[in-house]
């Protein structure tokens, strides 16, 4: 396309004219180009979803993955996907499927109804009312059978589960209600029905009849109560139970299955436990409990491992529920009358528990891919059962020295690998020894103790274990640069960057304890000496006791105010001290920062002083106080006039900012 030149302009104007428009319009294209590139990402993303859907599976195949979210994210994308639903897929599940599944349940119950009028009125007696409904039950099994066979899988599905209800309910009645049947009979005709619900299942390729035939199977032994507890059968039974639960969900790829089949354990393993009846045996109730652990943990691990099978959130769910409720059950029968062995061997179990999960995760990290999902959630959940070792087992600054090992560990393994999520491990545990050097450490029971010397107990080796620990994990971070930490995202690197602050910071806050703790000390003992004088007075004879005098306790008094103010002396020192050392590091290292820092800490002094140890110190600390620190901060600007003001003159590296 061509400009037309006017009359007047020149042909440098009209080429210019055209190549403005040329470049609007090649904009515009580019705008076109860009919107159609995004419509066809969601189409694409769209159809990815409803192959999935159609397939029956919950997540993309095997080296197509998507970008995991957890938490909140995943319970709004569950809502999102399921009111999201079109007309047509509303039309489809309500027809199909709920008016099925309701219709059944209605009917169960009218039949119920039904049965409950005959009797009352003399129709049929309870063998008749249990014939009725195990004829019933037969007739919506065939049923189910016979319209499966004519292409109508949904509505054959709610017949067979109800057919299933009803024969179980039937023999239900008959052993517990009516006692027409022994207990041996209708356990094994309930295991019958489970075996035909089993068998169904399999056969029509349905998840939801196997979880009802299971249901079945689990509640079986627990309603069908006996005189005398049997554990030993019992705990065969639900043995050989889950190892059908882990065959179906091998065989067919249901891995719900594993997952319904763990809870119901759980379930079967807590009303056994309620029923008041394990600690007559204690041993069998134990190993019980571990082959079930045991069990799902190779079974997960199993899924994990499986090649061309994709992360599934059943498979993570029962990752980190099975090692939860093992714990739970350990907590349980272990601290019962009949062990006691909770309290000491509480942490070697948590620990022995965290290395076999690092087993696993190891292993699925090296036999599958790097980053697999599970992998790095067995080796949280090992990181978890770590970390609740080391307080099972040790106490007060063990536990501080021993975290801090644990997030300096995972620190530099998050570095080396480029994991962010282990250098959130790392964060997290350090963040817990913090809370823990805070709450359990800090706190001394001067008025209990004996001896107190200062510097030399347990919270200052805490206090510079924990301030130790931050400086090695910036000194890790700098020293691995420019590889693992260049990866970092910005906010990381400068939160990392913070850490010598904190670690000065609790070096300042350990000092002041110390000069602290050691005043209310002296105090302790000065009034326990007072206390134990005016206790002897009180148990002397009364012909000889006499009043004493106010004047009596004046050198107790006198020896109190004096540590008080030395308290209120010490950390104003220990404060301008610290100010000092930052200015001259910063006057000595060139960083502004640092300069500014330690003229902040001299206000914070300055304001202390003012408001706080103006009225509470006496006139001598008061004197001693006022004119220390002037002459402190006489010198401080003397030095930094005479340093920092040329420091423009002298070649050098150039300050920060």
């Amino acid at each position: 396309m061509t400009t037309e030149q006017h009359p007047g302009e020149s042909p440098v104007e009209t080429l210019a004219e055209t190549v403005a428009e040329q470049a609007v319009r090649l904009q515009a294209q580019e705008q076109t180009i860009r919107e159609l590139e995004q419509r066809l990402t969601r189409q694409e993303e769209r159809l990815r979803a409803w192959e999935r859907q159609a397939a029956g599976l919950g997540s993309v195949a095997a080296g197509d993955r998507q970008p995991v979210t957890t938490g909140i994210g995943q319970a709004f994308s569950g809502m999102k996907r399921f009111f999201g639903r079109s007309v047509a897929e509303w039309d489809t599940l309500l027809g199909g499927t709920v008016l099925n599944r309701v219709g059944i349940l209605v009917l169960l119950l009218g039949l119920v109804f039904f049965l409950k009028y005959a009797f009352d009125n003399a129709w049929l007696g309870p063998a008749g009312r249990v014939t009725i409904g195990l004829i019933f039950g037969l007739v919506l099994l065939a049923g189910g059978e016979r319209f499966r066979n004519q292409g109508y899988s949904r509505f054959a599905y709610g017949l067979t589960g109800g057919g299933l209800g009803a024969l179980y309910a039937s023999i239900f009645a008959a052993y517990q209600f009516y006692r027409l049947v022994a207990f041996t009979p209708a356990f094994g005709l309930m295991l019958l029905v489970t075996a035909t619900g089993i068998g169904l299942a399999l056969r029509h390729g349905s998840p939801a009849i196997a979880a009802l035939a299971l249901a079945s199977g689990f509640v079986t032994p627990f309603v069908l109560t006996t005189p005398e507890p049997q554990p030993y059968g019992l705990f065969a039974y639900l043995t050989a139970l889950n190892l059908v639960v882990v065959g179906i969900a091998v065989r067919r790829g249901w891995r719900a299955v594993n997952l319904l089949g763990f809870v119901f354990t759980v379930g079967s393993v807590v009303a056994w436990l309620e029923s008041g009846f394990w600690p007559r045996f204690p041993e069998a109730t134990l190993v019980f409990g571990t082959v079930c652990f045991g069990l799902y943990l190779v079974v997960a691990a199993f899924f994990s491992l499986r090649s061309g099978r994709p992360d599934r959130r059943v498979d993570m769910l029962l990752i980190a529920a099975n090692p939860t409720a093992y714990f739970g059950f350990l907590y349980v029968v272990l601290d019962h009358p009949q062990f006691l062995l909770w309290d000491d061997w509480a942490g070697f179990l948590a620990a022995a528990l965290a290395l076999v999960y690092f087993a696993l995760g190891y292993g699925i990290w090296r036999g599958v891919k790097a980053g697999l999902l599970p992998a790095r959630l067995y080796l949280g959940v090992a990181t978890a059962l770590l970390t609740l070792a080391v307080p099972l087992q040790l106490s007060d600054q063990a536990v501080t020295l021993c975290w801090t090992v644990l997030a300096l560990v995972l620190w530099y393994a998050g570095l080396v690998i480029r994991d962010g999520r282990v250098r959130l491990a790392a964060g997290l545990i350090g963040l817990l020894t913090l809370v823990h050097l805070m709450v359990v450490d800090t706190p001394v029971a001067v008025w209990a103790a004996d001896v107190y010397r200062p510097l030399l107990n347990g919270r200052t080796l805490a206090f510079l274990a924990v301030a130790g620990g931050l400086l090695v994990a910036v000194r890790v971070y700098r020293r691995l640069s420019p590889e693992p930490a260049a990866g970092m995202p910005s906010r990381e690197r400068r939160l990392v960057n913070r850490l010598p602050v904190l670690a000065g910071l609790l070096g300042l806050l350990l000092f002041t304890l110390e000069a602290n703790t050691y005043c209310d000390f002296q105090i302790a003992q000065v009034s326990k000496e007072m206390a134990e004088a005016t206790q002897s007075y009180q148990q002397s004879p009364a012909m000889f006791k006499v009043d004493i005098p106010p004047e009596a306790y004046a050198p107790w008094r006198q020896q109190i105010d004096y540590w008080r103010n030395a308290g209120r002396l010490a950390v104003s020192g220990i404060w301008t001290l610290a100010a000092c050392l930052l200015i001259a590091s910063g006057l000595w290292f060139r960083r502004h920062r640092w300069r500014l820092a330690g003229m902040g800490l001299l206000g914070v002094v300055l304001l202390k002083v003012f408001f706080l140890d103006l009225a509470q110190l006496d006139l001598v600390f008061r004197i001693v106080t006022f004119m220390g620190l002037g002459a402190v901060m006489l010198a401080a600007s003397y030095f930094y006039d005479r340093f920092a003001g040329s420091a423009g003159k002298r070649k050098g590296p150039q300050e920060d900012g």
